[in-house]
C-alpha cells in the first residue's frame, strides 16, 4: 500500500478493534481528519492510521489472523460447527430430492407413454367406428335394392 512508515493501513473493522471504538467512529474519524484512504486487493477499504494515535499497548492486527480472544475462538468454532451442520442437512436434502425429481421423471415419461398409447387407441377405435358406420349405411341401402325386395316380408 502506502511506503510512509508513520501510517498503519487497515480495515475499518480492524481499525476499530485496535483504537476501541465502533467502525462508524473510525470513518467518521478518518474523514474529520482526513486519514488516507484506498480500496485493498480484497476490495475492501482501507484507512491510513498514523502510528502515534495507536495505543502502545495494542498489538498491530494481522489481517487474517486468529483471534486473540479464546473465548471467540471458541465462538467461532461453535458456528463453524453449527454451519458446517447445516450444510451437511442441505446436500442431504439436496440429495433426496434430486431423487425424488428423478423418480416424478420416470412416472412422467411413463405416463406420457400411456397417454400416447391411448391416442393411438382411440384413433384405431375412430377409423373402426367410421367404417362401420359405413357398411351399416351400406346395408342399409341393400334394404332398398335388391336384397330389400329379395327379403321383404
Amino acid at each position: 500500500m502506502g511506503d510512509d512508515p508513520d501510517i498503519i493501513w487497515m480495515t475499518y473493522d480492524e481499525a476499530a478493534r485496535v483504537l476501541r471504538i465502533k467502525p462508524d467512529s473510525v470513518r467518521r474519524r478518518a474523514a474529520s481528519r482526513k486519514w488516507p484512504k484506498q480500496l485493498g486487493n480484497d476490495g475492501m477499504a482501507r484507512v491510513g492510521i498514523p502510528r502515534d494515535i495507536i495505543p502502545d499497548a495494542t498489538p498491530v492486527i494481522t489481517p487474517g489472523a486468529p483471534p486473540d480472544n479464546p473465548d471467540e475462538s471458541g465462538q467461532i468454532r461453535t458456528e463453524l460447527q453449527d454451519a458446517l451442520a447445516k450444510i451437511s442437512t442441505l446436500e442431504s436434502d439436496l440429495r433426496a430430492a434430486q431423487i425424488s425429481i428423478s423418480a416424478l421423471e420416470t412416472r412422467l415419461e411413463e405416463t406420457q407413454a400411456d397417454r400416447d398409447a391411448w391416442k393411438d387407441q382411440a384413433k384405431e377405435l375412430t377409423k373402426t367406428q367410421a367404417e362401420l358406420i359405413g357398411r351399416v349405411a351400406d346395408l342399409s341401402g341393400y334394404r332398398s335394392g335388391f336384397l330389400g325386395r329379395l327379403f321383404r316380408r
